[in-house]
């Protein structure tokens, strides 16, 4: 095995923005770039409102990034002709626990 087969995600210069009204937008994740090595677990963790969520949901697709790349299992996701349906089977996010005492 190559060092690429042992990557099953690599997220390179991620960019997802949304408009703010006025020209202005909102940076919610930057030139996010990071590597998951098969076999492993990852965590985001940050303070509220600083992109995590975005970063999850972008990295699966549920938002159109603005830029970047997105490679799962060897697969460039980001590319419009890959259906991501087939690959989001294999994926999962865990969403941060919110106590509500």
């Amino acid at each position: 095995m190559d060092n690429n087969d042992e990557i099953l995600l690599s997220v390179k210069s991620l960019c997802q923005y949304f408009p703010m009204g006025a020209g202005r937008e909102l940076k919610a994740v930057d030139d996010v770039s990071f590597s998951v090595p098969r076999g492993t677990t990852i965590g985001v963790v940050g303070e509220s409102g600083c992109g995590k969520t975005t970063l999850g949901r972008t990295i699966l697709k549920l938002y159109e990034p603005d830029g970047g790349k997105i490679t799962f299992d060897g697969v460039d996701i980001t590319d419009p002709k890959v259906n991501i349906d087939l690959h989001r089977q294999k994926m999962g996010m865990v969403f941060q626990h919110f106590n509500l005492f």
